[in-house]
This record gives C-alpha cells, structure tokens and sequence, in this order.
C-alpha cells in the first residue's frame, strides 16, 4: 500500500563514526565460517520508532558517543569485508547520517507496509551493492512532528538476528549510561 504523501528525506550531515579505542593487533583479521561464506550477501534492516519531542541535537551526539564506545567491543563490525571470507578489523568506522523527514511518524507508523517510505529510513536498500563492502550503516531520521526513527542495515554474512539483539541492546545501554552487561 502506498502513502499518499510519500516522505521527502534531506540529508543534514554524514560522518564516519570511529571506534573509541583500536582493535588490538592480534584481532585484526577475522576470517568467516565455511557457512557465513555462503551467507546472503543482502543486509538486515532493523528500524527503531521514537515518538514524541527530545532535544534531537543531544540525543543524536549521545548515539555517536556510545555508538564509538560500542564498536571497541563489537569491533568487527567498524570494519570491512575485504574478501568473501575475511573481515578486516581496520577501525574504518560507521557511517552515520543525519536526516530531516518532512511528514509525521505517524504516518509510517500507520502504512506499515509502505517499504518505500520505510527503506527510506535505512542508511541504505537493503539488497544494495556497495562501493565498499561496508558491515553497518545507521541513519537518524527526525520528523516534523518531534518523533524519531533509528534506522540500521547490518549485513548477513557477520551479523545474525541473535548478535543484531545483542549489539543494539548493548548501544542502548551505552547510550543510557548504564555499566556494562
């Protein structure tokens, strides 16, 4: 079903978001299983919905100070898939872009099955080919209505529903200020 008012996003800024501390030298090559060799090669959506007014300049500074501290213990994914079977624990970074949505959260949140307006709130299509073999991107989309959506493409073949949980669990908490799990 399409939206009648389909969303117009801009993109405000996009910056690489380093680890905060390096991989050690000795976990600078990780080489994949025979099967997350064969895995898609395909990315793994997942979209979080913020209701509601925050004071959006310091929430986004939040999500990229503990998104940097989250990548020094999930390292592989600030790296780069280099070969089919190797990940290059590089520190490269995330991408990570700011976005201003015209339109209301609601109007997402009541045409769930719009995908075009919902891969519009992804860093990237979901079955894009990249320049760079890149394993995470995160998009923070702000509406007009106050609300939010935190939108992540993670590849399939380092990230599985169980370790997607695991990393955005551990930002979260980051994010929050809460010790370690």
């Amino acid at each position: 079903m399409e939206m009648k008012n389909s969303l117009k996003i801009e993109i405000t800024s996009t910056e690489i978001i380093k680890p905060s501390s390096p991989t050690p030298s000795t976990h600078q090559h990780h080489k994949l299983s025979f099967l997350d060799q064969f895995a898609p090669g395909s990315y793994t959506p997942l979209l979080f919905f913020y209701p509601g007014h925050a004071d959006h300049r310091d929430r986004c500074r939040k999500l990229k100070e503990s998104l940097a501290e989250t990548l020094s213990r999930f390292y592989l994914l600030a790296g780069t898939l280099v070969e089919a079977y190797l990940v290059e624990c590089n520190d490269e970074g995330v991408a990570f872009s700011e976005v201003r949505v015209s339109g209301r959260l609601s109007e997402v949140m009541e045409n769930p099955n719009d995908l075009v307006s919902l891969h519009r709130l992804l860093p990237f299509h979901p079955d894009a080919v990249l320049e760079r073999e890149c394993i995470l991107g995160v998009q923070y989309n702000v509406f007009e209505c106050g609300g939010a959506v935190i939108g992540l493409c993670v590849t399939h073949k380092i990230v599985d529903g169980t370790s997607a949980t695991m990393f955005t669990k551990a930002w979260a908490s980051t994010c929050r200020g809460d010790s370690r799990e």
